[in-house]
């Protein structure tokens, strides 16, 4: 809510307060997204917060990879992408702040990851992101669903943290 008022010349307020707009937060979705965004170039990494928050992620984890190119952020980076969150949060008009953790190992975002995650890799040759949807939308009955996605850096993810994953 903003306060609005009208002062005449001698300073006084003759009205104040009011209620610009409402936004209604319509229920909550049956589904937390959790995106495992690998480093990348910073403008990129930017780039990618502000969409996957506008789409409705509402946790952000960076993540390093064994072919993560780009160094841990610094503070100031980390609070420069906060803000990207806040901004692109109001922007949508969402009205539950998404979460930017600290970044994280790989192998550690895999513990601490949902049951339910994905990591499109461009080698899987049987089970889509279709057959992957199928296969857990039983879990969808009255409860939240936490579904992970493992976005991986240039040049994707490696054989060997495919296996482990």
């Amino acid at each position: 809510m903003a306060l609005t008022g009208e002062i005449d010349l001698n300073g006084s307020i003759h009205k104040i307060g009011g209620l610009e707009s409402k936004i209604d937060g319509g229920k909550n979705a049956g589904v937390k997204l959790i995106l495992y965004q690998a480093l990348i170039k910073p403008d990129r990494f930017e780039y990618a917060i502000q969409k996957s928050v506008e789409l409705g992620i509402n946790k952000i984890v960076p993540l390093i990879s064994e072919r993560t190119e780009y160094q841990v952020p610094s503070d100031s980076r980390m609070k420069r992408w906060q803000n990207i969150v806040r901004e692109s949060s109001e922007q949508s008009n969402r009205t539950i702040l998404p979460t930017l953790e600290t970044p994280m190992a790989f192998n550690q975002a895999l513990i601490e990851s949902p049951q339910n995650s994905i990591i499109p890799w461009e080698m899987e040759k049987n089970k889509g992101i279709k057959e992957f949807l199928h296969d857990i939308k039983d879990n969808l009955n009255d409860q939240l669903l936490e579904l992970g996605i493992f976005i991986g850096p240039v040049g994707g993810f490696s054989e060997e943290e495919i296996k482990v994953a």
